[in-house]
């Protein structure tokens, strides 16, 4: 039995994972002398960056959806890497969101126990999903019968630990490239994009239309994207 996935006092909350690795993410950032900037963005609350602040340097943004860690045991109750696994089916439209938009990535937590929430950064996983349908991804379970399964993220060509992520965005190969652009405009725009692709998903999804639109509503303001915008100098 491994202990980072075992459940200290409780299983920790998607919030408590987002916070955990954001702080790592800023701890990073400073140890290095970079001033990064970070906004939580929710599809129905109000929130954006100052209207009049505008990026006068090249900088890149890079989105971030958390995810909980899950771990589903089998009647022989072993706990291991195998049975740790994320829901990514809800809510409506974000899956879909995420993958018509490169600049976002999940974030994956691969640890259950909050004893290991100071090294959070070193036990997360940042994956972007393939062109396809698939609503839950397994750390590495290659006997999952689900069709609609990533069965193996660790080993996935577009999953990354924080050291190869880092390298490739300063390498330009991940982040959306910005210059001279209204942070919260950005920030607009990309929160209409949100509520339209959730409002698609909602007209083609019949269980979702069981659901009364502010209870979904109120279950996309528990989904919250981080925004890390990172000054790149020229």
């Amino acid at each position: 039995m491994s202990s980072i996935l075992t459940p200290y006092l409780t299983h920790p909350l998607e919030r408590e994972f987002e916070a955990w690795v954001v702080s790592n993410i800023q701890d990073y950032y400073k140890k290095i002398n970079i001033d990064i900037q970070i906004c939580a963005v929710s599809p129905f609350l109000e929130n954006s960056w100052p209207a009049d602040e505008v990026i006068y340097h090249e900088g890149k943004l890079i989105g971030l959806q958390f995810k909980q860690a899950h771990l589903t045991l089998t009647t022989s109750k072993v706990i291991d890497y195998s049975r740790l696994n994320w829901d990514i089916r809800n809510p409506a439209g974000q899956y879909e969101l995420i993958q018509k938009h490169p600049e976002i990535y999940y974030a994956l937590p691969t640890f259950v126990n909050r004893k290991w929430k100071d090294d959070a950064l070193h036990h997360c996983i940042f994956w972007r999903p393939d062109d396809v349908k698939k609503y839950n991804a397994w750390y590495n379970n290659p006997s999952a019968t689900d069709k609609k399964s990533y069965k193996n993220i660790r080993s996935h060509p577009n999953s990354f630990r924080w050291g190869e992520f880092v390298e490739r965005i300063s390498n330009c190969e991940i982040g959306k490239i910005q210059d001279k652009i209204s942070l919260n405009d950005y920030l607009i725009n990309l929160k209409k994009r949100i509520k339209e692709q959730h409002k698609t998903d909602r007209k083609s999804n019949d269980i979702s239309n069981k659901r009364p639109e502010n209870e979904v509503n109120e279950q996309m303001n528990h989904e919250v994207l981080y925004l890390i915008h990172i000054p790149m100098k020229s």
